[in-house]
């Protein structure tokens, strides 16, 4: 079934995250648990990927409809062919015949790839991911890293580096524009994937029962982007009508009772972004 991706995957160079990045992470959010590792089937460049931009809900009164492009992904480090043909919920082989490989794993870092029978609108910076059938995520968490850039291989390695067997802990990250993502970007970690308990909060056992939600970025000082924010308000509709989740039951990580931070920030806009969703029907 065509399933229709909003956004466009914007290169932009940055560079790599440097040892501030890690030492502000420690102010940040995230809390640890223990999971069941998964290893993929095939690995083309290095080990498995975490990202997961593909689609499989977008309510029509979310998101205006616009003119369609064909969907492009651009292989990063530690992705696989398989694990690329997974995200996009394209089978394998037609991946691999509409971008003429003959074997899966001499995908090269940068590659282009072309994904067949999708499309995303041209409009937006992000692609909404795929939504699987579950019953129970009763909250949704929004968090923010606490670091001026990132992404989620970044962000990925950074939790791996703190003892997180599972990598990301949180289900989504939002890019801000930097290490090579768009602002306002939309990654699903392979928690996600899995739907697999996240590592974003060890409060009130929301790690179980809240999707996790980050923006890329320090927002005790600076401030969200439209980008984001937009795209915050798009996937956070999405999955509240995907999984029945109430406006009462989306929280900031300082909500959680029990949690003492001020993730995500005492300059996140909660205010308005509750009043956008309410204006989604």
């Amino acid at each position: 079934m065509r399933r229709a991706f909003f956004g466009k995957l914007a290169a932009s160079t940055a560079a790599p995250v440097a040892a501030a990045l890690i030492l502000a992470f420690v102010a940040g959010c995230a809390a640890p648990k223990a999971y069941h590792k998964q290893t993929p089937a095939t690995s083309a460049v290095q080990s498995q990927s975490f990202m997961i931009p593909s689609a499989d809900i977008l309510p029509s009164n979310i998101i205006p409809q616009a003119a369609t492009i064909p969907v492009y992904h651009t292989v990063h480090a530690k992705e696989t062919l398989w694990r690329i043909s997974k995200q996009y919920h394209v089978p394998l082989n037609e991946v691999m015949a509409a971008n003429q490989i003959r074997d899966a794993r001499q995908i090269k870092i940068g590659q282009r790839l072309l994904i067949p029978g999708v499309t995303r609108s041209a409009t937006y910076n992000f692609v909404m991911p795929y939504l699987p059938p579950a019953d129970h995520w009763k909250y949704i968490v929004v968090h923010h890293t606490a670091t001026r850039e990132g992404n989620g291989e970044t962000i990925n390695a950074l939790h791996l580096r703190r003892g997180w067997k599972e990598g990301m802990g949180y289900h989504f990250l939002i890019d801000n524009g930097t290490d090579g993502r768009a602002d306002g970007e939309i990654e699903a970690g392979r928690r996600w994937q899995r739907q697999m308990d996240g590592a974003h909060s060890n409060k009130s056992n929301m790690n179980h029962l809240g999707i996790g939600i980050s923006l890329v970025g320090n927002f005790s000082e600076v401030q969200v982007s439209e980008a984001q924010l937009t795209a915050l308000v798009q996937l956070t509709k999405s999955l509240q009508q995907r999984y029945g989740i109430p406006l009462s039951n989306v929280i900031s990580h300082r909500d959680v009772p029990g949690a003492a931070t001020e993730c995500p920030g005492n300059n996140f806009p909660w205010k308005r972004f509750t009043e956008m969703l309410k204006r989604i029907n």
